[in-house]
């Protein structure tokens, strides 16, 4: 597939990682404040960034974050 991007003359730029890191418009942070639960602090070190969130959630079981999810 890359090459024939290179035949067309298709130009790939990605500018994910900076969305990876933690922060106030982090995928991770966003997702997680999606789905109800509050972001407290970074984990998952990934290519200088950190990639990951805990946080806590008023869910009582996984089966109240599945339904979340099916709402989503």
């Amino acid at each position: 597939m890359l090459h024939q991007f290179k035949e067309n003359r298709v130009s790939i730029y990605n500018l994910h990682l900076p969305l990876d890191n933690y922060g106030e418009y982090s995928t991770s942070g966003t997702l997680a404040k999606a789905l109800g639960v509050k972001p407290e602090k970074p984990f998952a070190p990934y290519r200088g960034a950190m990639a990951g969130v805990f946080g806590r959630t008023g869910f009582a079981a996984v089966q109240d974050l599945k339904e979340v999810l099916e709402k989503q």
